[in-house]
């Protein structure tokens, strides 16, 4: 370790450790310390890494993932009786931080209510000595967002110098420094081609430029942006060159110029060196592919794949995909892994004519009753519609749609609509999950299939939804039995299915503790899910046919998902799951709200006047423990 020169005492400056600007901080979460000197300061982390949030980075004590096993630990060669820490922008504001002074913890975690904040340690006389060895971590399982730390002084942090914003005379000399670190400002005025959502795409007579990332202006082809305009260099996904992180502030408002025209090119001149370059492609073929939004765009000089960027309506101007031949594609050239293709913003028939009216389906994609009917229908009059139930692309050989399709199973229908003297429609597409009804067995029952059934009830998630509902930590109960998921190393939540409906979704080191009512021990559980239940583990043993059972019965089960048993993720999909009890009177009656209030000791012995005490309370079949 670095050595400082004299004593240090309350009156010197404070020492400041930032994060923000640090070098040879970790990249990435390991369990295998990684030690830096940083202002005569000796620190070691442990799964923590160092991450940006926009333009602001910092050192992140990756608890979320970690529970306890992450935090930076530090020493120093002088004094210290306070330790200021100064959190990230983007920190969880329900993240508690523990200090601690040679293993030992000292005073109680500070509860963060706020982001971009600063919070103090005061550090107790006895552990102030210079060589103490401190320790950071998180006291629950958030993340910790850190930009500085401050050792004595009067607890106000040091702010980061402030990065002088570059320049670049246009595009080519933005992509020429690729500077990756610092701001950089375009200094002549750039033309817009084309904008859709977080995507822009710009140009001038340099070279060609997406910028990505939320702005307040709205540009159209052929706009000129004034000088200006301010962001960082990124290469994504090896070739892709884009601005992220723009400055919205300097994206003013655009005067008319010129609009650009596409460069019309064949597949096999399309480059990598041409990245965000605008194109027509004309006279080829799309197929789709296994793959969602990926098609093969195919001509007479070869094959490339065309992504459709902009498929959700949630956040983009949908861009529709014809399939079929003799078709013209207007749009960029991307850079995916190292590999060119297609970004489309139109397509449409070589032939000029009018495309028909693309098919709609009623009711749309999602859960349904078994035997429920759905009808196809075009506003093209006249239009004939054809389908596929395998996938395949629909086409004029398919199946004539004459009757609604009776879904009796999952299904998949894809259709397209075909009227002689207009283009063929783009194909639709429709996913059906068929909602089976099944029986849970046991004497407390938990149906995630209908999350409305549940204690305490929960909302269905939406069909699409990434994020589902997140249920960690809740304890839904039945009968007595509670049932509480714990998120472990990823998460855990309400979801829906693409094919398989709503149901609980669990990841590796994940839990499932099931809880029994005092003096009725469990004697089985029963788990229903399509995927992955034999990535269940009960005390370190596969769950077999999805059923634990015990003889002797237990108080309490804790199944954890594990993976590469059944899927490397250790994913667990629960539609329900059963518990049977050993009966002692006290369970398994059949609830009714009219029913008379009965108590019972702990023994399952019914009392006729309870005192005050601890009992078991029960009506109809509601079993729970209360105190009177």
């Amino acid at each position: 370790m670095a050595m400082l020169i004299g004593a240090f005492t309350m009156s010197a400056a404070p020492v400041v450790v930032d994060f923000s600007t640090a070098e040879n901080l970790p990249t990435k979460e390991s369990e295998t310390a990684t030690s830096v000197t940083l202002n005569n300061v000796d620190f070691s982390f442990v799964n923590c890494k160092k991450g940006t949030y926009q333009s602001a980075s910092y050192l992140q004590i990756s608890g979320k993932n970690y529970e306890g096993k992450a935090y930076m630990e530090f020493t120093t060669d002088f004094s210290v009786e306070k330790i200021t820490v100064h959190t990230g922008t983007n920190a969880s504001v329900n993240v508690k931080v523990q200090l601690y002074a040679n293993d030992v913890a000292i005073g109680e975690a500070v509860q963060l209510n706020a982001k971009d904040a600063n919070f103090s340690f005061a550090v107790p006389a006895a552990n102030q000595a210079a060589g103490t060895k401190y320790k950071i971590a998180t006291a629950n399982k958030y993340n910790a967002q850190i930009t500085t730390l401050t050792f004595n002084g009067d607890g106000q942090v040091v702010e980061p110098p402030v990065v002088e914003t570059k320049k670049a005379a246009n595009i080519g000399a933005f992509l020429s420094a690729a500077d990756a670190t610092n701001p950089t400002e375009i200094t002549s005025a750039v033309t817009a081609v084309y904008q859709n959502g977080r995507y822009l795409y710009v140009t001038d007579a340099t070279g060609d430029l997406l910028v990505f990332g939320d702005l307040d202006t709205k540009y159209s082809n052929g706009d000129l942006i004034p000088a200006g305009i301010t962001g960082k260099f990124q290469n994504f996904s090896d070739g892709l060159l884009q601005m992220s992180s723009p400055d919205k502030a300097t994206f003013k408002t655009a005067t008319a110029g010129t609009p650009v025209e596409p460069e019309e090119l064949t597949v096999e001149e399309v480059a990598t060196d041409m990245v965000n370059h605008y194109v027509v492609l004309k006279n080829v073929s799309i197929a789709a592919t296994e793959t969602n939004n990926n098609y093969t765009l195919s001509d007479e000089t070869g094959d490339i794949t065309l992504y459709n960027t902009f498929y959700n309506a949630q956040y983009y101007d949908v861009v529709e995909v014809l399939e079929g031949e003799d078709l013209n594609v207007e749009g960029f050239i991307n850079v995916h892994s190292g590999v060119a293709q297609i970004t489309p913003i139109r397509v449409w028939s070589a032939s000029g004519l009018e495309a028909v009216a693309t098919p709609t389906f009623n009711p749309a994609s999602g859960t349904v009753e078994e035997g429920t009917e759905v009808t196809i229908s075009c506003a093209t009059e006249g239009a004939s519609i054809y389908y596929t139930l395998d996938n395949s692309t629909p086409s004029a050989e398919s199946t004539l749609y004459t009757a609604p399709i009776v879904i009796t199973d999952a299904t998949s229908i894809r259709a397209i609509a075909i009227k002689e003297g207009m283009a063929n429609s783009a194909v639709a597409n429709a996913s059906y999950v068929v909602e089976k009804p099944f029986v849970i067995n046991g004497d407390a029952k938990f149906n995630f299939e209908k999350p409305e059934t549940l204690n305490p009830a929960q909302a269905s998630p939406e069909q699409g939804s990434t994020a589902g509902i997140n249920i960690d930590g809740i304890a839904f109960s039945d009968n007595g039995v509670t049932v509480e998921f714990s998120a472990g190393s990823t998460g855990t939540r309400l979801y829906y299915g693409f094919n398989t409906g709503v149901e609980a979704r669990l990841y590796k080191t994940g839990t499932v503790t099931i809880t029994a009512p005092e003096g009725n021990p469990i004697t089985k559980i029963e788990f229903y899910g399509e995927t992955g239940i034999g990535n269940l583990s009960i005390d370190g043993v596969p769950v077999t046919d999805k059923e634990w059972s015990s003889a002797e019965g237990a108080a309490k089960v804790v199944a954890t998902a594990v993976a590469n048993q059944e899927t490397e993720n250790g994913r667990v999909d629960f539609k329900g799951i059963g518990v049977t009890l050993q009966k002692s009177g006290v369970v398994n009656v059949e609830f009714d709200t009219e029913a008379p209030v009965e108590y019972y000791n702990l023994q399952g012995v019914r009392v006729e006047n309870p005192a005050n005490g601890l009992y078991i309370r029960r009506q109809g079949n509601n079993v729970s423990k209360v105190v009177l």
